[in-house]
């Protein structure tokens, strides 16, 4: 993870650049070229990591996991619709903190788990209040058609000042508390202001792109493989793509065949969101039991 550290700012900026060679809707389907391929397959792994964490795991206990895996990613496809509103925000908030417990990993924060745990979540909302702040005139109505809710443009503005401030008062406490080194903070503020030249400077597909496949998926990989296989070297990354071959081209074709049988209709916003918050809620739970694997190895 060392080497991959000042990676990502090279190639934001290597994707913001290259993006002027092309269209916004040519953007819009290499954007979703690339989350359907390292966005997606960086998820698609998480029943092995169930397996590994079962150190009691037998031919006979491999189907219960399964089993809770694909009733949990029924419930919550379930709840999409039933509950919509309440989806939607907790889909914000656990994105959050998936986002910030993946990005923040490297910090040794000296504190409960629930503040640590509250730390991450606020940076995640950070970078997703900061993409729909700067994105606001083409995210505001698609939140709208989504939720089927009507509110002020400001609330964006709002929520990123929220986000950005809990921030940064407990990034002060964490340097009091854990003696955690100032250059730390301003480093993910550097990183910050990155990410808002790049969201500023790009669409919003191409720049959600840039952060969720350059700053998270790819990091995440690396982690991923460096829990199952013991390092990350070429062999394992194959490896890695082999065992999560079957997962990625079921949750593709369960994608495709939700395009195909809505794309005409509004409903493709609503179902296409389903099917990030079950790939999602599951996903961030397995990488929570991960990393406190590694944090507290029994």
């Amino acid at each position: 993870m060392k080497n991959y550290v000042k990676l990502p700012i090279v190639l934001s900026f290597f994707g913001l650049w290259i993006s002027t060679f092309f269209s916004e809707e040519s953007q819009v389907y290499i954007g979703f070229g690339l989350i359907f391929t390292f966005g997606i397959l960086h998820g698609s792994n998480d029943l092995l990591i169930i397996n590994k964490l079962d150190k009691k795991n037998s031919k006979i206990n491999y189907f219960r996991p399964l089993f809770l895996y694909v009733l949990f990613i029924s419930i919550i496809l379930a709840l999409n619709f039933l509950v919509p509103k309440s989806i939607f925000l907790l889909f914000i908030l656990v994105s959050g903190f998936h986002f910030g417990e993946q990005h923040l990993q490297h910090l040794n924060l000296n504190s409960t788990k629930v503040i640590r745990y509250l730390f991450y979540m606020i940076y995640g909302l950070v970078v997703i209040s900061m993409l729909l702040f700067l994105k606001k005139q083409i995210v505001h109505p698609i939140i709208i058609d989504l939720i089927h809710v009507f509110f002020q443009l400001s609330l964006f503005l709002y929520l990123f000042i929220f986000s950005a401030t809990c921030f940064i008062l407990m990034s002060i406490y964490f340097i009091i508390t854990s003696k955690l080194k100032v250059q730390l903070l301003f480093t993910e503020l550097f990183y910050l202001v990155i990410l808002a030249v790049i969201f500023n400077h790009s669409s919003l597909i191409w720049g959600f792109t840039i952060y969720f496949v350059i700053w998270h998926s790819v990091p995440s990989m690396i982690h991923q493989i460096q829990y199952l296989y013991g390092s990350f070297t070429m062999f394992n990354f194959i490896m890695y793509c082999k065992s999560a071959l079957i997962y990625w081209l079921i949750a593709l074709i369960g994608l495709f065949v939700f395009y195909y049988l809505f794309k005409d209709l509004k409903m493709f916003n609503t179902l296409f969101f389903s099917f990030l918050s079950v790939v999602t809620f599951p996903h961030v739970f397995v990488i929570i039991n991960m990393f406190n694997s590694i944090k507290k190895p029994s």
